[in-house]
């Protein structure tokens, strides 16, 4: 079978629809499958064409062994609404069309956001290639938009929202990573049937428990400090201003360090109030290689998982929560909803309300006094990620829906 994976966002970029279609990508490719990436050029969060690229109308590459089909874009940063919409215009439109036409012959069609207009580009080229059309849905937009408090105008949103009816309407299946996701799509109209659940998950032979990089741990101190990190996008939606709030909070407890790794669009705004409240105990760093990342995440005692508070994000979780699991790695948890529950089903860490710095602060001072407890809640987060959500079962179901609708055997090759 050839499956052709639509995302404007794939490695080098490190954000996680970038690793999601990478590690599905990958798994089929191990098992004798023909895939596709039609993606854009690398440039997310900062809007800059990666080292290594120039931006051109098409590129071709093999990455792991999975062929890769890059089409311009407008290169813009996570920030800016006139630019965002040039960006995400700019690539459905060449993907519909340049990458239509180099993609070749395939089997079925799979469009993942964020953003919503890729799953455009994605219906236009399964209906010229008459093949199934599966809609990978990550974030619910129009609704995902006003959560991170975007200003959309009305006309705009009920325009999105247009859009985003006739794909539902239209898909084969859609897939999405949780089953809040579901019901915010069932209220568009779209029968259960259509739908499919599909968690993030992780590879837990890959990432795991590691010795903390005591390089990392003697920068940020003299390698007895409690390390409380963040390693993720700064921006509209992670709301780290809580954080800077709460490290305001424990500095007198000048043994614990936060250290923030990432950008977005958020990043320039909270160095700069790091600076103003004179924060010693507040360190920024910038994007990392997926790989260094997770060194941060070894080299962590605490980890926060933070998003706004909004309503949409009881049915979000953030796919760093099952990575830190991994790690072995103690939470403080800042969401509401379906990640909550997950933590504390898997007894992992400790929920506090989001944008609530007083929470914050008293969580971690906490745990940062108690290294009994974040060993036993590294150690039940880790178990439980691997016990319940492995990748590479999560890769055969998903596998397994793409036979059935493109009629195709799962053979060459399996997951198992």
């Amino acid at each position: 079978m050839r499956i052709l994976y639509i995302s404007q966002y794939f490695p080098p970029e490190v954000n996680a629809p970038a690793q999601r279609v990478f590690d599905f990508a990958k798994a089929w490719t191990d098992a004798g499958h023909e895939v596709v990436v039609l993606t854009g050029f690398p440039n997310h969060p900062a809007g800059k064409i990666f080292d290594g690229y120039k931006l051109r109308l098409l590129q071709r590459e093999n990455i792991d062994g999975v062929d890769v089909v890059r089409a311009y874009l407008y290169p813009a940063p996570n920030e800016g609404k006139l630019r965002r919409c040039a960006n995400y215009v700019s690539f459905m439109v060449s993907a519909a069309t340049l990458g239509c036409a180099a993609v070749g012959k395939v089997d079925v069609v799979i469009a993942s956001s964020p953003q919503l207009l890729v799953g455009v580009a994605g219906y236009w080229i399964s209906r010229v290639k008459r093949v199934p059309f599966v809609l990978s849905v990550r974030d619910v937009w129009p609704e995902a938009l006003v959560a991170v408090d975007a200003k959309v105008s009305r006309r705009l949103y009920n325009l999105l929202d247009r859009v985003a009816n006739f794909l539902y309407k239209r898909a084969d299946k859609i897939i999405t990573v949780t089953r809040g996701a579901q019901d915010v799509i069932r209220r568009h109209g779209v029968d259960q049937a259509k739908l499919e659940l599909i968690p993030t998950g992780v590879h837990s032979d890959v990432i795991k428990p590691m010795d903390p990089p005591q390089d990392i741990r003697v920068r940020y101190g003299d390698g007895e400090s409690v390390i409380v990190s963040y390693v993720g996008t700064h921006g509209m939606a992670q709301k780290l201003f809580a954080v800077l709030r709460a490290a305001q909070l424990l500095a007198d407890e000048p043994r614990v360090q936060f250290v923030s790794v990432g950008d977005g669009a958020d990043k320039e705004n909270l160095v700069r109030m790091k600076n103003d409240l004179a924060l010693e105990n507040v360190h920024f760093v910038d994007q990392l290689p997926r790989q260094e990342a997770l060194d941060y995440i070894a080299a962590s005692d605490i980890c926060l998982v933070p998003l706004r508070k909004a309503e949409l994000f009881k049915e979000t979780i953030p796919s760093k929560l099952y990575e830190i699991m991994a790690c072995g790695r103690p939470i403080i948890l800042g969401v509401d909803g379906e990640a909550r529950k997950l933590l504390e089903t898997a007894s992992a860490g400790i929920y506090v309300e989001p944008e609530e710095p007083q929470a914050l602060a008293d969580a971690i001072r906490k745990l940062a006094t108690d290294p009994g407890a974040r060993a036993r809640y590294g150690e039940n987060g880790r178990r439980f990620v691997t016990e319940n959500f492995d990748k590479g079962i999560l890769a055969e179901q998903f596998l397994s829906l793409l036979c059935s609708l493109a009629d195709a055997p799962k053979s060459p090759g399996s997951l198992a």
